[in-house]
Parts: C-alpha cells; sequence; structure tokens
C-alpha cells in the first residue's frame, strides 16, 4: 500500500501526472531534512520541485529525510517516511 500512496504521490506532482490522479491528494505537504534533523525544504504546492538547493547552494552526495502528509479521497490521512540521496 506504501508504494502505491507513493506513486499516487509521484505522479500527482509531476507534469506528467493526470488532472485526475491530481485530485486525488487533499491537504498535500512536504518536508526535507538534513541529517541533522533540520528542515531545509517545505512546500504545500502538489507540484512542487526541489532541485537540492539549500541556501543558494546545491548539495552533492548527500542523503536526505522526507515526510509527506495528505488526505486522500475520502479524507483519510496518509504519511509517508524515506529518504532520498542527491548525486
Amino acid at each position: 500500500m506504501k508504494r502505491f500512496l507513493l506513486l499516487v504521490i509521484l505522479l500527482a506532482t509531476t507534469a506528467f501526472g493526470p488532472p485526475r490522479i491530481q485530485n486525488m491528494i487533499h491537504d498535500f505537504e512536504i518536508s526535507i531534512f538534513n541529517r541533522w534533523g533540520e528542515q531545509v525544504f517545505y512546500s504545500t504546492d502538489k507540484g512542487f520541485r526541489w532541485n537540492g538547493e539549500i541556501q543558494g547552494r546545491i548539495s552533492v552526495n548527500t542523503v536526505y529525510n522526507y515526510i509527506i502528509h495528505f488526505r486522500d479521497p475520502n479524507g483519510k490521512p496518509h504519511r509517508l517516511i524515506g529518504s532520498i540521496t542527491v548525486l
């Protein structure tokens, strides 16, 4: 189920995501944290983009943690937690 939810999020937050999938996600927010737990990015925009830039500099070879919160069409809240690596 977690993989399905992540796929829905990825489709909804890209230009390729059909509008009906984008409409399935409500109250969307994403937070990205560095290894010290400091929030380095936050957005409530379903079409967010983050290029790995922090304070004007691109970080490379770094792992970040993310938390995504959203509600499905039935109003059920979901939370996805994971990590991403910027290469």
